[in-house]
């Protein structure tokens, strides 16, 4: 669940991190594994972990933007 309380602490936009936890839930789980959740990497390791999955999930990069930001907005900040 995304908040606007999570939307003011990282300054985006309520909607894009809305559109990108629907994008990763949508593209990146499915039939062969669940999505990732925020949780399981430090904020600064998900845009590399971004990098080995967009090309097999067939992300655009404005999908895979507002994934990241998402993931990275969400995820612990270590």
């Amino acid at each position: 669940m995304v908040t606007a309380g999570d939307a003011a602490r990282v300054h985006v936009d309520l909607a894009e991190l809305r559109e990108g936890r629907e994008l990763l839930v949508r593209k990146c789980g499915g039939a062969c594994h669940l999505a990732p959740v925020p949780a399981d990497h430090a904020a600064a390791e998900w845009p590399g972990k971004l990098d080995e999955m967009s090309a097999r999930a067939g992300l655009k990069p404005e999908q895979r933007q507002l994934i990241e930001m998402y993931l990275t907005a969400m995820a612990e900040q270590r």
